[in-house]
């Protein structure tokens, strides 16, 4: 099923090879894409129409083609997943929103880490 797809560039990337990644991982819904640029966090948002049950395949794809972290909201959880570019899976993570823009608390595996050296 077609749905909105909504994702985060945690670095701007130029309008050439944005366009050209966006085309490869969505296409042919890439002509509906809105884009959007933010001075904080997450740089750039993207909404862009894709079969949810390839949302996040794609979402991964885009993250190491453009050699930045990617934040997706999931449309089958409403979760929001972060992508790492060379990583093996996708994090779960909270969204903090920031004035003129999103950004991420720390993923689970790092607050965990942090406790641990507290308590060492």
């Amino acid at each position: 099923m077609e749905t909105e797809v909504v994702l985060f560039l945690r670095r701007r990337v130029g309008e050439t090879a944005l366009q050209a990644a966006l085309a490869e991982a969505f296409a042919p819904n890439m002509d509906d894409a809105l884009i959007v640029h933010f001075p904080q966090g997450f740089a750039t948002g993207i909404s862009v129409i894709c079969d949810e049950g390839f949302a996040v395949g794609r979402a991964e794809a885009l993250s190491d083609r453009l050699e930045s972290a990617v934040l997706l909201e999931d449309p089958r959880t409403s979760q929001w997943l972060l992508f790492t570019p060379g990583a093996a899976a996708p994090e779960a993570v909270q969204v903090i929103e920031l004035r003129h823009g999103l950004d991420v608390a720390a993923p689970a595996r790092m607050q965990a880490a942090a406790a641990s050296a507290l308590c060492a």
